[in-house]
């Protein structure tokens, strides 16, 4: 805590013990040096006289002894002064009184030691005591005057009217300058007294100010620095010593190199000082300190200062930490930027979602139709080659509406056990078609099994999308390396890892565009030739099924991707295969409700072709008047969304008049699952095949089990 400054009567008290030190060390001093010239002279010329003179002297010296104890001691008090005063004025009576008795009255008279009355009177002005200075000179003026007329009592009458010095106004005038000064004695301690009154004031506001000054400076969380113009440093505050680490002592006056200060810091004030003691202008910016194990930012500011008028102007310098301002910054940006991101996402996965339910309708059609072709194409005929291409299209269609879907968050994923090598070598065909032939491709797959749980259909899209990454990497041809492994766990107890690694040799990737490539939209491609969803479709299915992704790339030499899977233990789950058409019982009565008029007619056609009876519908409430004419049918085959009325709410009207009704919906939409009445209802998603169709509606009128797709859960 920092001490107050003292007060002006603080300050006058301990100028008057000091003048009383000065006045008792020169009675002292006075004693002990006069002390040999009286054993000299006096006691050659009268022994008695001298030894009479060495009493009082030895007394005086003791009793200044004991005001130096006093003072040193912190026992003095004022009235000592007055002792000490009163002791020092009747000195010059003792000695005429000694003078005197030994000598003759009339030498008494007319020796010197009678000036040394109005002595103590200035020894009262040094201890700044007016009233002390004029009691001493009234005082001194009546012990003078009773002395000199009792002395020349004894003198003969004669002898005093002889003698003009002896005469009764001597007397007076004598006694009158000794009262003179001691009125000049306290006029000139009250004038000493106001003068340190006003210096102690003066010194009192200086020191509260810098006491001020100090507690700002200290208790500032901004370093402060006072910087000469030769680059020397002259003051730093607490915070600068602790923020610069700087030595708690001693870096006042060393130059700024020998300070250790950081490289950047160092420089600028080498730079900013001298050009702001040149032109006289303050000046200031922010400084990032990159030298550090974490960047720093400092709020710098060099103003020119002088500290008295007459005073070198010097450079103050305020450094203030803003790092965690610009980390907060920083973070409102890049949550800013996750924000437009995630507008962005939500706005491609409503426009995905869109564009899936008709697409599906479409795609629907299609495959439908081709097969209708394909089956009344007897085998070997050429048409029939170019409809299964026209079929293997349209599937493909259908997985590029999946990864829309998966890359906009609403695609659900089937994950299931597999083998990461087996599934690596069988998309590797896919792979290299899709290359080209100007690419070497090679694949190393470990003998191991490499399982994961995961989904193999966006597997192979996280495989495909590197592969293409890399080619684009590569204009001019060049080499991909695609490598499985096993990875231990990285702690005792932990989860294995399983690894995919994608090594390209191409241009590689500039380093201040690493941090973003995986974010939506970003691509360092021309205008036309790349969305920026790739790479981000890769880290949301990678992330999706539990694992991470790493990219190392060397500008010139290449890039490397490493995706790692958490490996799981078990025996790999069978692969789907396409199930044989069923054999139609026929006879069953089917009321097909669905408002896509070309899905209706595909769906009616591969209904009929199988030896079923259909009612149409293309709505609800269609649907409910083509029941109410029918009476009963065996199964209702229908649509979740469809304007009027909708496929659940049609089922519940026509549960209670046929109690046992069998139901089927189909949909185009992602989430109908959750509009159903029931969440095990069976629900068969567009697009599907004719065999895909006619299985459902079996096993449905059969009571086994929907096909319904696996257990399923919620995609990226």
């Amino acid at each position: 805590m920092p001490t107050p400054p003292p007060s002006v009567a603080a300050i006058i008290e301990s100028r008057r013990r000091a003048g009383s030190r000065v006045v008792a060390t020169a009675a002292l001093t006075a004693c002990l040096l006069s002390a040999p010239f009286l054993l000299v002279i006096v006691f050659g010329v009268n022994p008695a006289l001298g030894r009479r003179l060495l009493v009082p002297a030895g007394a005086l010296a003791a009793y200044e002894l004991l005001v130096l104890w006093l003072l040193r001691t912190g026992r003095h008090r004022a009235w000592h002064d007055w002792v000490s005063a009163t002791v020092e004025v009747s000195i010059p009576t003792a000695i005429a009184l000694i003078d005197a008795e030994q000598v003759g009255a009339a030498y008494a008279l007319t020796s010197a030691p009678v000036m040394l009355y109005g002595l103590p009177v200035m020894l009262c002005a040094v201890r700044l005591r007016p009233r002390l200075a004029l009691f001493v000179g009234a005082l001194g003026a009546g012990q003078l005057a009773g002395v000199f007329l009792a002395l020349r009592s004894q003198l003969a009458p004669g002898l005093v009217e002889q003698l003009p010095s002896l005469a009764a106004w001597n007397v007076l005038l004598r006694a009158t300058y000794v009262l003179f000064a001691g009125i000049c004695g306290w006029w000139l301690s009250r004038a000493m007294l106001a003068l340190v009154a006003d210096l102690a004031a003066q010194l009192a506001a200086r020191k509260a100010s810098e006491e001020r000054y100090r507690t700002l400076t200290e208790s500032s969380p901004d370093a402060i620095l006072r910087v000469d113009g030769a680059l020397r440093l002259r003051f730093a505050n607490g915070a600068a010593r602790t923020m610069l680490g700087l030595l708690p002592e001693g870096p006042e006056g060393r130059p700024l190199p020998e300070l250790g200060l950081p490289p950047a810091l160092a420089e600028l004030l080498e730079r900013e000082v001298p050009a702001a003691l040149a032109d006289g202008s303050p000046r200031g910016a922010t400084l990032q300190l990159k030298d550090r194990q974490e960047p720093a930012w400092l709020d710098w500011r060099v103003v020119p200062v002088a500290a008295a008028p007459n005073d070198a102007v010097t450079a103050l310098v305020t450094l203030r930490d803003t790092s965690a301002r610009e980390r907060a910054a920083q973070e409102a940006r890049s949550m800013e930027e996750r924000l437009r991101q995630s507008q962005k996402l939500e706005a491609v996965g409503r426009l995905a979602g869109g564009v899936a339910h008709d697409f599906n309708n479409i795609l629907t059609g299609i495959i439908a139709g081709t097969q209708f072709l394909a089956e009344d194409r007897p085998p070997g005929d050429p048409v029939r080659g170019e409809l299964d291409e026209i079929l293997h299209a349209a599937k493909r269609a259908a997985a590029l509406v999946r990864q829309l879907l998966t890359f906009s968050r609403q695609q659900k994923t089937a994950p299931r056990i597999l083998d990461l090598n087996e599934l690596v070598e069988r998309s590797m065909r896919m792979v290299q078609r899709t290359l080209g032939e100007d690419l070497v491709v090679a694949c190393r797959c470990r003998a191991a099994p490499a399982l994961v749980m995961a989904d193999p259909g966006q597997l192979d899209q996280v495989l495909l999308n590197l592969a293409i990454n890399a080619r684009d990497a590569m204009p001019a041809g060049g080499s991909i390396t695609v490598v499985t492994g096993n990875r231990a766990a990285e702690a005792a107890g932990g989860v294995g890892w399983v690894s995919l690694t994608v090594a390209d040799t191409g241009c590689g990737i500039p380093a201040e565009a690493l941090p973003k490539i995986f974010d939506p939209f970003f691509t360092t491609k021309p205008v036309g030739q790349g969305t920026g969803l790739g790479l981000a479709t890769v880290l949301g299915i990678v992330e999706n099924s539990g694992g991470r992704i790493s990219v190392d790339s060397v500008p010139g030499r290449g890039t490397t991707f490493e995706v790692l899977l958490p490996a799981t233990a078990g025996a790999p789950a069978p692969e789907r295969t396409a199930p044989a058409r069923p054999e139609a019982s026929g006879g069953e009565t089917i009321l097909l409700v669905e408002d896509n008029d070309h899905v209706r007619s595909t769906v009616c056609r591969t209904l009929l072709r199988a030896g079923y009876g259909v009612l149409e519908a293309a709505d609800g409430e269609e649907g409910l008047r083509r029941f109410e004419a029918a009476r009963r049918v065996d199964l209702l085959l229908t649509d979740v969304v469809m304007p009027r009325m909708g496929g659940r709410d049609l089922f519940d009207r026509l549960g209670p008049r046929q109690p046992g009704l069998k139901v089927l919906f189909i949909s185009g939409h992602l989430d109908e699952r959750l509009a159903l009445p029931d969440a095990g209802m069976p629900i068969l998603q567009k697009p599907f095949t004719s065999e895909d169709l006619l299985l459902a509606v079996r096993q449905v009128l059969d009571g086994a089990p929907p096909p319904s797709p696996p257990p399923a859960r919620a995609g990226l």
